[in-house]
């Protein structure tokens, strides 16, 4: 029959069984939290900018048009596009402007029929976003949320038309193109929805483990010499089988 120096033995290596279990719970509790916050911070920091960053001057002579094309690496539908558009006003160039259109997923077919007529009204007509650019409106910043980033190739048509109500437009504009966006925008939610899973139940397995515990304690505290059997299968003290 074991002893009741045996039986304690065996209680205390059960609560020392416990309090590993408690802390592999603390543990992982700790890991999904830092990875969301790791996640947060590099959303929030300036490191997603900074690597998907592109910037490009364009010079365009009058009635010249150019494509600028732009590639996001990301998830369709779960990033945000960021685009920075400004015209030169440096001396000399302050009487000129541009006209800038914004295309998703196809850049728009510019046939000699659309030379022809009116290549202006055509861009305005079929782009997602369209601004002109003067003195007064240099600079244009457009944001293509989340909800609408579907496509993942952008395509920006910038159109120096001759203005023949400004006798001092110059031969050439100049503007600068900045874009820049969000690609780790789907780790928020994903890290988030593990960590809502992994803390309630980690908060549960460790609240049922320190009741367990405290069992073990009451356990611990009794005179098991003088117990029954009966009593000790009762008050769950692992006993040894017939």
């Amino acid at each position: 029959m074991e002893t009741a120096l045996g039986i304690k033995q065996r209680i205390i290596e059960k609560m020392a069984d416990i309090d590993a279990g408690k802390s592999r719970w603390i543990a992982i509790i700790i890991f999904f939290t830092l990875i969301f916050a790791i996640a947060l911070g590099i959303f929030f920091s300036p490191a997603s900018e900074l690597g998907t960053r592109t910037e490009k001057p364009w010079d365009l002579q009058l009635n010249e048009h150019k494509i600028y094309k732009i590639e996001a690496v990301a998830v369709p539908g779960m990033y945000t596009m960021t685009i920075d558009l400004k015209m030169d006003n440096s001396p000399g160039m302050d009487n000129n402007w541009m006209y800038a259109y914004l295309f998703k997923d196809h850049a728009p077919t510019i046939s000699t029929d659309v030379l022809e007529q009116d290549l202006r009204t055509y861009l305005k007509d079929n782009a997602y976003l369209a601004q002109k650019l003067t003195s007064g409106q240099s600079e244009v910043r457009w944001i293509i949320p989340w909800v609408d980033s579907e496509a993942t190739t952008f395509y920006i048509v910038f159109y120096n038309p001759e203005n023949t109500e400004n006798p001092y437009q110059g031969d050439m504009s100049r503007v600068q193109a900045t874009s820049f966006y969000e690609p780790t925008l789907p780790l928020i939610p994903i890290t988030f929805l593990l960590l809502l899973i992994v803390v309630p139940v980690g908060i549960i397995r460790i609240y049922v483990l320190n009741q367990k515990k405290k069992e073990l304690r009451i356990q611990l505290s009794l005179d098991i010499d003088n117990l029954s059997k009966e009593d000790k299968v009762r008050l769950g003290i692992p006993v040894e089988p017939r």
